[in-house]
């Protein structure tokens, strides 16, 4: 992995080139480059894996590119180019045949760059978005770049700066100083009959795993190569196919070190270790320096999400050790829970009778935004490329079109991927029990989220870790701006609470008010409210009207959305899905037209732990309409939820199926309070029994 930078139509852009380049250093130290021009500047860092080519590089175009790409030798023997790396081959291919999605189809592999000829510029990254795009737009001028602190450190505004979506081009006129977009394809289910037959789909699995990673093993064998591992399928599955090949590598393992305390990942590391004679390292977690590796992981990605946070400081221990080692590749399996159904959302989906293959795919869309740029901030600040095989072009395509009876089996996930490793790898090795191991998370198995709760205990955070980790570290443009859907319900309003938590900066509310109360899409009851719920969380309404007909009613839904795109500037939107398909689907459909991403924190959330959770953060949550055998409206109709209605509800769910969290229609709700609230809603109401809904009377 490189650095890349480009700055246009900016006062002094060569100066801050200059210093963006200084910047990136540590994106790579094998050389580095600026090309400079009257109107434009743009940079690179080398972190080289084959040949030490400079860049920027010159042809017809100008190119600056972060690239690994596995097919260059084949395409410049296709096209008959004469260059010497992956770099030189775009270069080629740009000036050729231009930046189109027919061009980049051709390549296999993952890429970010910038790419000037005569006034225009285009830039892109992969398709899943694994090598990072950073981009500000203001006024006219344009930055470009791999880090988010970099442009921060240039005097950027936090609100101008913005992950590029992976299915965009930018395409930027340097005279008119205009900018737009062009659309790029993403992988489709294909919905076409795949093997049905568990010998057949496992066969051609692993003909594809192991062509993943041989294709991203370097050439030159003097580069030494790590591994991160935990004792878990997927890093399993890379440490068998490496030792397969003959590739010598280390493996890196992080936990806590303490009798008392059982590391999961450093306990199965080691068992599997010994079975496979790998070379593993196992690197404590020192407490006494515990905070520094905290807030050293948040500065690394501008972030302080616990479960990023937890992750990264996994990782960056691990990387700082295989440092040291000199290594300078490191495998990782990321990425495969998106393709091979390895989430509980994923088994809850199952279970339901939805599509399972369709959630993966949305899992993919955002991978970028809560995954990939951690991990490529986490190990190039340690100076290391990431290679993650098990994201692989061919085999997401593969594994997307896998029939999900043989994802998910006997409450196995990921059960056909399991299959294949245990088939091809097990034999007289004894690693069954670890090949079916349930999966753990990495800041889980190394319990480092045990020693972060045990630090915000003791630094009088109790369990509010996010406060604890913000106290350590505020980052400066972690906050991704959204726009959040909401109904006044319940579902709609914790959805909210959920991505505020993850840093996700609310910068409005979207209310659609239907005249239908048999709305497909919207809730009705009590939505006059949603102005008062503004006012107390001091968070923007857009309020639109719609008469409610089904399908129709989206074209409403999508003016309001692009109102708070044009207005604030939004990258996503999230909305309170928990079961409907015909909800999400269609609020994924709108999102991807408008090139933003739908956020569904809670979707197949377990109906009993979403009201337990509910209760738990102190939601104060009204009843307000009642639709169900079981559900007297004298009875439940304006009240509470509390922990004894919710037994009251289980029990109604035993006797006649009512959904606890009224995912049926079984119910209404009104969030009275919650934990962004600045006090309580207060308004008059009177319950209609005989209808079985609450009027509101008046809002003070």
């Amino acid at each position: 992995m490189c650095g890349i930078i480009g700055i246009f139509n900016v006062t002094n852009h060569q100066i801050e080139c200059t210093k963006a380049t200084k910047m990136l250093k540590y994106r790579g130290n094998d050389g580095n480059g600026i090309f400079k021009s009257n109107d434009y500047s743009i940079g690179h860092t080398l972190h080289s894996m084959e040949g030490s080519v400079i860049q920027p590089l010159q042809g017809k175009g100008i190119l600056t590119t972060n690239c690994e790409i596995y097919n260059w030798r084949e395409l410049a023997k296709q096209f008959n180019y004469n260059v010497n790396n992956d770099a030189e081959l775009l270069l080629k291919l740009f000036d050729d045949k231009g930046i189109s999605t027919e061009t980049l189809n051709l390549l296999d592999g993952v890429y970010s760059f910038i790419y000037v000829i005569g006034n225009t510029v285009y830039s892109t990254r992969d398709s899943i978005g694994i090598k990072p795009n950073i981009y500000s737009f203001n006024n006219g001028e344009l930055y470009i770049c791999s880090d988010k602190s970099v442009l921060l450190n240039l005097g950027l505004h936090s609100n101008t700066i913005i992950e590029l979506n992976p299915r965009k081009i930018i395409q930027y006129n340097i005279q008119t100083k205009q900018m737009e977009f062009i659309d790029k394809p993403f992988f489709k289910l294909n919905n076409l009959s795949i093997e049905n037959d568990e010998s057949i789909i496992i066969k051609r699995l692993h003909k594809l795993t192991v062509n993943a990673i041989k294709k991203r093993i370097p050439t030159n064998k003097q580069i030494k190569i790590g591994l991160l591992f935990s004792g878990g399928l997927d890093s399993l599955a890379i440490a068998l196919i490496l030792k397969e090949l003959n590739v010598d590598f280390t493996c890196y393992v992080t936990g806590i070190d303490r009798p008392e305390i059982d590391s999961k990942d450093v306990t199965h590391s080691i068992k599997v270790a010994k079975i496979l004679g790998l070379n593993l390292k196992v690197i404590p977690v020192n407490e006494n320096t515990f905070e520094q590796l905290l807030t050293e992981s948040m500065k690394f990605i501008e972030d302080n999400d616990v479960i990023k946070t937890g992750v990264s400081a996994t990782f960056n221990l691990a990387c700082k050790q295989a440092k040291k080692d000199g290594v300078k590749l490191i495998f990782s399996g990321g990425g495969s829970e998106d393709i091979f159904a390895g989430y509980n959302r994923h088994l809850e989906c199952y279970k339901t009778g939805g599509n399972v293959n369709k959630e993966c795919l949305e899992g993919l869309r955002i991978i970028h935004k809560r995954d990939l740029y951690r991990d490529d901030m986490t190990t190039m600040n340690n100076s290391l490329e990431i290679r993650l095989p098990l994201l692989d072009h061919e085999l997401i395509e593969y594994a997307l079109n896998i029939n999900q009876k043989f994802k998910i089996k006997n409450d196995y996930k990921k059960y056909i991927f399991r299959l294949m490793i245990d088939h091809y790898y097990n034999k007289d090795k004894n690693i069954t029990k670890y090949i079916w191991r349930k999966k753990m998370a990495a800041q889980y198995g190394s319990n480092i989220n045990w020693l972060i709760t045990k630090f915000s205990k003791a630094n009088g955070y109790g369990r509010h870790k996010t406060k604890y980790l913000k106290s350590l570290y505020t980052a400066r443009t972690s906050k991704v701006p959204i726009a959040a859907l909401v109904s006044t319900g319940k579902d709609s309003m914790f959805a909210l609470w959920k991505m505020k938590e993850q840093n996700y900066d609310i910068k409005c509310m979207i209310t659609i008010e239907s005249s239908n109360d048999d709305s497909y899409m919207f809730h009705t009851p009590t939505i006059e409210l949603a102005k008062e719920i503004s006012k107390v969380t001091g968070i923007p309404l857009i309020i639109c009207k719609t008469e409610g007909i089904k399908e129709q009613e989206l074209n409403d839904l999508e003016k309001a959305i692009n109102k708070a795109i044009n207005k604030y500037n939004i990258q996503g939107i999230t909305s309170g899905a928990v079961a409907s398909e015909y909800q999400k689907t269609r609020i994924e459909t709108i999102c991807d037209k408008l090139g933003i991403i739908s956020f569904t924190p809670l979707w197949n959330y377990p109906q009993e732990q979403l009201i337990k959770d509910l209760i738990d953060q102190q939601f104060k949550i009204m009843i307000t309409k009642v639709a169900a055998d079981g559900l007297d409206p004298k009875q439940w109709l304006g009240k509470i939820i509390d922990l004894e209605l919710l037994n009251n509800l289980i029990k109604l769910n035993k006797i006649n199926g009512v959904n606890v969290a009224g995912e049926g229609g079984e119910y209404e709700t009104l969030v009275i309070n919650a934990p962004y609230y600045d006090k309580e809603i207060k308004f008059e109401f009177k319950c209609n029994y005989d209808k079985g809904y609450v009027e509101i009377i008046d809002n003070k």
